[in-house]
C-alpha cells in the first residue's frame, strides 16, 4: 500500500501489480504464491497462498528483510493485501490499473485455481469496480488471458513474454522483457498495431533507450528513476 501510495506522489500514471489466490478463493496483492524466502518472515514455498486463509497470510511480515536486489529498500512492516482493498484505497480515475495475474499451467490446482475458475474469480472482483476500462489484464499465461477475454469483450488484455513469441500474438498489447526492445521488433509489433509496455526496466541507461524508442508505457520498480 504505502510503495503505490508513493509512485502515484512521485506522478505515475499507472500501477502494476501481481495477483494470486489464497485459500479462501480471493484475490491477493503478491508477485509469488508463496512467501518468498527472501523477503518474508517467515517464509518459504512451504508457505503456499493457496493453502492459507488471509489472517494467517498478514501474519507473515515481507518489509523488514533486506533484499540484495533492491539495497535502497526502506524497512517497514509489511504484508500482503487482498486486492479488494487496495482497490478500495485509491482514486483511480486518472490512473491505469496493471493486474498481473500469476499463472502457469504447472500450477494448476497446486499454487492457484485451473484457468476457468481463475478467470471468473477475477472477473466477480472486478464486477463493480467503475473504471474496469482502464485495467490491462496481463499474464504470462495466454489461457487466463484468453478466458478474461471471453467474458469481458472489450478488456485490455496484455501478453508478457521474455522470449520472442513463436506463434501470432492474439491480444491488443504486449509486455516484453525490455531487452527485447530493439528498432525491428518495434517496428514489427507496431505495423502489427500492439501497445508496447517494457518490463521490468530499473537502470537509467535501459529506461532512456525505452523512452527514445517509442513504446507505450515503461514498467519499473524505480519510478523516481523514470522522473529524473
Amino acid at each position: 500500500m504505502t510503495s503505490v501510495e508513493n509512485a502515484i506522489e512521485l506522478g505515475v500514471d499507472g500501477i502494476e501489480i501481481d495477483i494470486v489466490v489464497n485459500g479462501q478463493n480471493e484475490l491477493v496483492v503478491s508477485h509469488d504464491p508463496w512467501m518468498c524466502e527472501t523477503i518474508c518472515s517467515p517464509g518459504g514455498v512451504h508457505y503456499n497462498l493457496y493453502d492459507m486463509h488471509q489472517q494467517a497470510i498478514e501474519e507473515h511480515d515481507c518489509g523488514q528483510i533486506p533484499s540484495k536486489k533492491f539495497p535502497h529498500q526502506a524497512r517497514f512492516h509489511s504484508t500482503k493485501p487482498l486486492l479488494r482493498q487496495l482497490i478500495k484505497e485509491f482514486d483511480w480515475r486518472d490512473l491505469w490499473l496493471f493486474l498481473e495475474v500469476k499463472s502457469r499451467p504447472e500450477w494448476d490446482d497446486l499454487y492457484h485455481p485451473n484457468p476457468h475458475e481463475y478467470s471468473d474469480l477475477i472477473v466477480s472482483e472486478l464486477a463493480d469496480f467503475e473504471h474496469l476500462n482502464k485495467v490491462y489484464f496481463m499474464s504470462f499465461d495466454s489461457r487466463i488471458l484468453e478466458l478474461i477475454q471471453s467474458k469481458i469483450p472489450n478488456s485490455k488484455n496484455l501478453l508478457l513474454f521474455d522470449q520472442m513469441p513463436s506463434e501470432k500474438i492474439q491480444f491488443n498489447s504486449i509486455g516484453p522483457n525490455h531487452k527485447l526492445i530493439t528498432r525491428e521488433n518495434l517496428r514489427n509489433w507496431k505495423m502489427q498495431k500492439l501497445e508496447v509496455f517494457a518490463w521490468t526496466v530499473n537502470e537509467l541507461e535501459d529506461i532512456q533507450k525505452c523512452k527514445s524508442g517509442g513504446i507505450d508505457g515503461i514498467i519499473s520498480d524505480y519510478p523516481n528513476r523514470l522522473f529524473g
